[in-house]
């Protein structure tokens, strides 16, 4: 991996973060405002922290799709993974099980 792919990964990880700080922060601010908030402008303060939840959403996919997406390079080594998963599962099973019973 380059120096500059890790760099990518890193500033598309703090960016999705900011996007999904900003949106939970903004959904809690929305529900305070429309159920629980006695401030006259509560329905206009509300309607402003979904729009932020909107932003903090596309901020989020932006960061996913288009800063840098690792998937590629990660598919096989989870694939990998997996089998060595499965196969020691099944490793281990089979050793257990000496003369027709189990340990």
């Amino acid at each position: 991996m380059s120096t500059k792919d890790f760099i990518l990964i890193i500033v598309s990880r703090i960016v999705a973060s900011i996007g999904m700080m900003l949106g939970t922060i903004s959904m809690v601010y929305s529900v305070y405002c429309f159920f629980f908030s006695a401030n006259p402008y509560r329905f206009i303060l509300g309607g402003a922290g979904i729009v932020a939840l909107l932003i903090g959403y596309g901020l989020y996919k932006f960061a996913l799709k288009y800063i840098y997406d690792e998937w590629d390079h990660y598919r096989y080594f989870l694939s990998y993974l997996l089998s060595l998963i499965l196969f020691n599962i099944i490793l281990t099973r089979d050793r257990d099980y000496i003369n027709g019973k189990y340990i």
